[in-house]
């Protein structure tokens, strides 16, 4: 019997909440966005603290992970906030941190330590000895270097012990992914704190395009990547619109899904909503050369701007509903998503003096879910004749077994400040303190 690889996940960007929405409406596995200083894409919209809470819970409401780019490099000065970034993200029930600077890694990694890294392919690992590394440190993904071609990859995938996470689709820098200082040179705006104004886009002297290259687009190698084992399939652009970010993951997801390789009409699609003169895939089979390079055409911007417009969030996450509702018994409602089930407890029913409830009105109280991810797939009541529960009660009942089923992630780990968090962040208050004042002496002295 073939062995069937299980899919990859598919990670969408989000510069903005909806591209977010948008993301998780394409059918992304995993949303990746940044809040704070510390995020490679500060021209990105990003996310406050209440946006962010709001983000994760979004996210795990429809199954999906949320990661937080916390991938630029920081000074000694910015421990503190570095820090208190993370524990912003910590607390909003991040399934885990892209981490750029390798001290910042084992700092998150002693702070909290149950919280997973990723190394960033700012981190610029691209061989064994990389992800060697990465995993004395903590980390258990690795994003290598966009530059690596099939090889490389399936020999990471098969050895490095770390789950491996390949970008498949979006813009390429022409420099070693997470080492380019040409910004910063020529610009004074460093790309690893976040700031690049892409200088390799524009034209030289005589009005050429010597580094500017096409976007990446493997969406033709689907069924290698698969095979090869890979953990994350990753679609960058964090700056993108939530229409790019909608077609692009919805593309993904059906070849995913459908264990295929794109057809000349969905490349097309996928040119359509952006490219700069076509894809490359360069790297990844090994023809780097003149062909690679590209610029966004006037005609490549009026195909963009064509995209139906993003209205927010359509589709929906099928439920089964079960409710029991017998005599001299606690009403108890079950809903169950994929393999999330949670069970809640209500009221002991009455006894109808004149109109008892049927199914038709159970089911027309219970099934009221306008507002929130989820749709009835299957509804199963057991119900005794004769009896009645006030219809306010079955919809607090229904409100109750909604916020149980969105209270926890995919890990399972709770949203919100559970205990455990707040003795972490307990901690790491009684540590920003002990910074602050050994900063304040230190100026105090100079």
């Amino acid at each position: 019997m073939i062995e069937r690889k299980p899919l990859p996940e598919l990670l969408a960007p989000a510069g903005s909440m909806r591209a977010l929405q948008a993301a998780l409406d394409g059918g992304a596995d995993a949303v990746y966005f940044g809040a704070g200083a510390f995020n490679a894409r500060q021209r990105a919209e990003n996310f406050d603290a209440a946006a962010l809470a709001e983000a994760v819970a979004l996210c795990h409401a429809y199954g999906a992970s949320a990661y937080l780019a916390q991938n630029t490099l920081y000074t000694d000065r910015e421990e503190s906030a570095y820090l208190h970034d993370a524990e912003a993200a910590y607390l909003a029930g991040v399934d885990a941190l892209i981490v750029a600077d390798i001290g910042g890694a084992a700092l998150l990694r002693a702070t909290f330590p149950g919280l997973p890294l990723h190394a960033s392919t700012q981190c610029a690992g691209h061989n064994l000895g990389a992800a060697e590394m990465f995993r004395r440190l903590g980390f258990c993904r690795m994003v290598p270097a966009r530059e690596l071609p099939a090889a490389e990859i399936a020999t990471l995938v098969r050895e490095s012990g770390l789950e491996i996470e390949v970008f498949v689709h979006g813009a390429h820098c022409v420099s070693h992914s997470g080492q380019c200082l040409f910004s910063s040179l020529v610009g004074g705006r460093s790309g690893n704190r976040g700031a690049c104004a892409q200088p390799c886009r524009l034209p030289d002297a005589k009005g050429k395009y010597p580094l500017s290259l096409k976007d990446l687009c493997l969406a033709g190698e689907i069924p290698a990547l698969i095979d090869m084992g890979v953990a994350s399939l990753k679609i960058e652009g964090r700056l993108k619109s939530p229409e790019y970010v909608r077609e692009v993951t919805a593309v993904y997801r059906t070849l995913l899904d459908e264990r295929r390789a794109a057809t000349p009409d969905e490349l097309r699609h996928l040119s359509d909503v952006f490219s700069r003169s076509g894809f490359t895939d360069g790297y990844f089979k090994e023809r780097v050369g003149h062909a690679m390079l590209g610029v966004r055409t006037e005609a490549d911007k009026l195909q963009g701007e064509k995209l139906p417009p993003f209205e927010g969030i359509s589709r929906k996450i099928p439920l089964n509903v079960a409710l029991t509702m017998r005599r001299d018994t606690p009403l108890s409602l079950t809903l169950t998503r994929g393999e999330r089930t949670v069970t809640v407890t209500g009221e002991v029913p009455l006894i109808a003096q004149k109109a008892p409830m049927d199914e038709a009105a159970v089911l027309k109280n219970l099934c009221r879910f306008g507002g929130t991810p989820y749709t009835p797939a299957r509804v199963d009541i057991a119900l005794d004749e004769g009896l009645m529960v006030p219809v306010s009660r079955l919809n607090a009942l229904r409100r109750e077994a909604l916020a149980a089923l969105c209270a926890e992630g995919r890990d399972g780990r709770a949203i919100g400040v559970a205990p455990q968090a707040r003795a972490v962040g307990a901690r790491l208050r009684a540590r920003t303190a002990r910074l602050l004042t050994v900063h304040i002496l230190r100026t105090v002295r100079s």
